[in-house]
């Protein structure tokens, strides 16, 4: 391995002065484009069956998608990257070929594109990848030692340039993100010019880890949270208020040292100001909803605070009222939510996990919800439900589940059967999601539309 020469030296050498036929990379991006080579390399070391799709550099790293019977895991990893580093460390050239359409279509069918050589099945991913290639441009195969595959590049120049790797996890996609399309195993990774690189990365995360604002809010008693406040809205403890109270006497100090002086406006105006603003029409579902009218034309009634919220309810015979604590502005006793969350990094869940989410949709439906419409996607879930009573409280009054309880409850079970069923291990679930209460009978019906017509 020649380490005094750069990877961009090395690559200007194997691509030629003026070939950069394939779309413009960093040095960086050119390395885990490489990588992604070298671990179908060392796949098909393993399972010289596997069928691969495209192999791009993203922006952490690589990842390349694989149709293969043998279900990957972390647990493969190992014998993965030692394959990996044999082929490293064979130091092997990076061959840019310039080939016709019929050469190329020809090379699919006898399947030697993403292979080893030629094989009994045709290179299937790679055959619909040349007929979706437009005819003026020009179509190129890229060769590392044994391994064959249509590519644009660029690359390294060697193997050995790649530096320092490493696999971080095993997902399911579907073939160019289309449910109809086979389903796919995408493994992913990450490289870097050297061991340094890489450990200072994931260092990097590691650290980032001890420094999440939720976990050190925690430990340094700066604030908290509480379901039944709502997500994201933390409640200052005595140490996070004394920060919240330095940090607004320095902004008062700066304002006046400017020249600024201070005015105070009211929390809430009539919905005809945000009309003219322009905000309303457009953000009304991330606006505080209007607060009800009482005693007489343009007086809004405001509950005290801490009383709580009143509703009643009328069945046959009886009247029945139910008190619940005081919610975020969008969380409401009684209210039906039409409710979005979305998987990691886009994760594509497979058909038999979309059907285990469902089940779990309706499992919990039985105990915590009354549950009106819900769609399982490949990447996203919509639901149309409404709470239930969790409990009677030490007063005697009704409790209702929260948002936050039951979004925890069903991503952490769902996420634990995806994984038993994939085989993978970690996170499914994003953390954000966007929630919302229907507003009146016609809001319901176009919710409940939406979501029954199976959106994308």
């Amino acid at each position: 391995m020649n380490d005094e020469r750069s990877v961009a030296e090395d690559v200007a050498a194997a691509d030629g002065a003026p070939a950069q036929q394939g779309p413009s990379m960093t040095e960086v991006e050119r390395i885990r484009h490489s990588c992604a080579h070298v671990l179908a390399t060392a796949i098909l070391r393993h399972w010289p069956e596997a069928q691969f799709a495209a192999g791009p550099p993203v922006e952490h790293g690589f990842f390349y998608d694989v149709e293969l019977p043998h279900r990957i895991s972390p647990e493969d990893f190992g014998k993965i990257e030692a394959e990996m580093k044999k082929e490293t460390k064979a130091n092997h050239t990076f061959e840019r070929i310039e080939l016709s359409r019929t050469d190329a279509l020809a090379m699919a069918q006898r399947g030697e594109l993403g292979a080893l050589g030629p094989r009994s099945e045709p290179s299937k991913f790679k055959l619909d990848i040349i007929q979706n290639i437009p005819e003026n441009e020009k179509i190129t195969i890229y060769r590392n030692g044994d391994f064959t595959d249509l590519c644009a590049g660029p690359h390294v120049m060697r193997t050995g340039n790649i530096g320092a790797f490493r696999l971080t996890n095993v997902a399911s996609a579907y073939y160019k993100g289309d449910e109809n399309n086979p389903q796919l195993q995408r493994i992913y990774g990450t490289a870097f010019k050297n061991k340094t690189q890489l450990d200072e990365y994931f260092a990097m995360l590691e650290e980032a880890k001890k420094r999440d604002h939720r976990k050190l809010g925690k430990e340094l008693e700066l604030f908290t949270f509480d379901d039944d406040v709502g997500p994201g809205l933390p409640l200052w403890l005595p140490r996070g208020a004394a920060i919240i109270e330095e940090l607004e006497k320095l902004a008062k100090e700066t304002e006046f040292a400017a020249g600024y002086q201070r005015v105070r406006t009211p929390h809430i105006a009539r919905e005809n100001l945000y009309l003219t603003s322009g905000h309303l029409p457009y953000y009304a579902d991330s606006m505080f909803p209007p607060m009800e009218l009482h005693e007489g034309p343009g007086r809004v009634g405001v509950p005290p605070a801490g009383s709580g919220i009143l509703l009643e309810r009328t069945s046959p015979g009886q009247a029945t009222y139910t008190r619940r604590r005081r919610l975020p502005h969008f969380e409401k006793p009684w209210a039906i939510y039409a409710l979005t969350f979305t998987t990691r990094d886009h994760r594509s869940l497979s058909p038999e996990s979309r059907t285990v989410v469902l089940d779990a949709l309706k499992h919990f439906h039985n105990r915590r919800y009354e549950l009106f419409a819900a769609t399982v996607l490949p990447d996203h879930v919509h639901l149309l439900f409404q709470p239930w009573i969790k409990e009677q409280d030490a007063q005697g009054e009704s409790v209702f589940w929260s948002l936050g309880e039951l979004m925890h409850s069903i991503k952490s079970f769902t996420a634990k059967k995806i994984n038993q069923v994939e085989g993978t291990t970690g996170e499914v679930w994003e953390q954000e999601r966007f929630d919302r209460y229907v507003r009146g009978d016609q809001d319901l019906e176009e919710k409940f539309h939406y979501i029954v017509g199976n959106p994308e």
